[in-house]
């Protein structure tokens, strides 16, 4: 078999790692023993680690077991002795943080070590997509998407009321398949805490006087605060990682922009006809905007992305970003054009706070505007 080139095999093995890291969690979310035997994953890059390091850098240290390796992956990826290109990478990009898989984490499992939880969450989506299709059923979908979005955790009592709501019936059976029982070990005197900002299930820290919500941005914004509370006796439900990571994360995004050009009164469709992208808005002219909002860590994430949807039919199209994602990186719109392998002069790339400023002047044309 012919040698990778060190900066590819380097990618190789994040990847590998970082699917493992996922499969491993789904083990211990799910209950099943973990410690004993590990995932292919993990096996597969550890190895290719040490070789590789033995190779390339000697004599680099390296993780000399498995449960060696998931405790270094708790360090700065650049600790990990690996010739990465130049900038790739956060100088605090980690694959576990508070014993959970970190966003950094979950995008490098996406890159092609972990077809078992891309399939996971495509599977699971893709089901709910083609139930509502045969269904004809667009508002059903959107309200099953907006549901696992505004709720990663729900009480029994809501995961039996919403499954008995008519507007669900496309997708019933679903329902109770998003969640697994919150884990015990983050709940305090009998009660789980949600945060305030996102109704994420709060983790203890390891130090277990403090609470940490997965969603970096919770942190970025203020501090942590606890929201509500809901007691353990509830039979407290949590939604699974994959659903957690790539629908609910970049859907509170797409919901704020969607919220922001409503109050410009203008009219938005929430992932028409069945996805096709993320957000169709349609101003008093009756020129349409095709939105597709992108919250990924890795701008060079671009690579994987496949062309834009061309219906519903647009007038104009746009790769949108959240502007915290040029707080941390200046360069992350510039690196998203330059890795995105589809040309379209029809195409843009914006923040989010400059395309509502577009929004705002072209509805303001035709009176659209709210003054409120």
């Amino acid at each position: 078999m012919p040698e990778q080139n060190p900066e590819t095999e380097s990618e190789i093995i994040l990847s590998l790692i970082s699917a493992g890291i996922l499969e491993y969690e789904r083990w211990r979310s799910s209950g099943k023993s973990a410690g004993l035997v590990y995932p292919t994953n993990l096996n597969r890059g550890l190895a290719r680690l040490c070789l590789f390091a033995l190779r390339n850098s000697p004599p680099a240290k390296f993780p000399e077991s498995v449960p060696d390796l998931l405790s270094w992956c708790e360090r700065p990826l650049t600790a990990l002795p690996l010739r990465l290109p130049s900038g790739l990478l956060g100088q605090d990009d980690c694959l576990i943080s508070n014993n959970q898989p970190t966003e950094q984490c979950g995008e490098w499992a996406r890159t092609g070590g972990d077809p078992e939880s891309d399939l996971l969450e495509r599977k699971f989506m893709k089901a709910a997509l083609d139930a509502c299709r045969q269904a004809d059923a667009q508002a059903s979908y959107v309200a099953f998407r907006k549901w696992l979005i505004e709720n990663p955790i729900a009480t029994e009592e809501n995961l039996v009321r919403v499954a008995q709501d008519p507007g669900m019936e496309p997708v019933r059976d679903l329902i109770h398949d998003a969640y697994f029982p919150a884990p015990a070990a983050h709940a305090a005197d009998g009660h789980f805490a949600l945060c305030a900002s996102c109704r994420n299930l709060l983790l203890k820290g390891a130090k277990g006087n403090e609470w940490i919500c997965e969603n970096p941005r919770c942190a970025e914004r203020h501090r942590i605060r606890i929201g509500q509370r809901l007691p353990r006796r509830q039979g407290i439900a949590w939604l699974r990682w994959e659903l957690r990571r790539f629908v609910t994360l970049p859907g509170l995004s797409e919901l704020r922009l969607a919220r922001q050009l409503k109050r410009s009164r203008l009219t938005v469709e929430l992932w028409p006809e069945f996805d096709a992208y993320d957000l169709r808005v349609i101003f008093p002219d009756q020129t349409v905007w095709a939105i597709d909002v992108k919250d990924w860590e890795y701008p060079w994430m671009a690579r994987y992305e496949d062309v834009f949807p061309m219906h519903p039919q647009w007038d104009s199209a746009f790769f949108v970003f959240p502007r915290e994602r040029r707080k941390r990186r200046i360069d992350y719109k510039h690196e998203f054009r330059r890795n995105y392998r589809h040309g379209d002069p029809h195409l843009d790339y914006v923040y989010d706070d400059e395309l509502m400023k577009r929004a705002r002047a072209l509805a303001a044309k035709d009176g659209g505007e709210s003054h409120a």
